[in-house]
């Protein structure tokens, strides 16, 4: 259950999040790491001398399958918090609509989740983006990694 922590620095309450912030640093840490492994493999990335392109698909793929197993696991009430961050993070929503954002994702869009948030392109920066917008720094984040 979602309650006011404290007021932060500008007077906004920060809402108490159902997800852990070691979850979110995990999810925003394999995200940003997959968008930098499809954008290096996009722009024709150079390859160490002993590593080929299967090998860096390969590494890819098994952080891909990271982030959608970790997204996978949230209960419904994560996948929706997760959601409402992402769209605070995209200007979707501010800080003050953060209720409305949270029902909005609740109302029966946890199904598709995972898929929805695995297709959305820098994910870990929205994520991150999100979360400060919520009173949360990206300092904090690095601290429970």
């Amino acid at each position: 259950m979602r309650t006011p922590l404290d007021d932060g620095d500008d007077g906004r309450e920060t809402p108490d999040l159902v997800t852990p912030l070691a979850t979110y640093a995990f999810l925003i840490a394999r995200a940003r790491h997959l968008d930098a492994a499809e954008q290096s493999s996009e722009a024709d990335m150079e390859l160490g001398p002993l590593e080929t392109p299967r090998e860096a698909g390969v590494e890819r793929d098994a952080t891909r399958d990271e982030l959608r197993e970790a997204l996978d696991d949230l209960t419904d009430d994560q996948k929706a918090e997760v959601l409402a961050v992402v769209w605070l993070g995209r200007d979707d929503y501010d800080a003050s609509s953060w209720d409305d954002a949270l029902a909005d994702a609740a109302s029966g869009r946890t199904r598709r989740a995972t898929a929805y948030l695995m297709e959305t392109p820098g994910l870990g920066d929205l994520m991150a983006e999100g979360l400060a917008s919520l009173g949360v720094p990206e300092e904090d984040l690095e601290d429970v990694e």
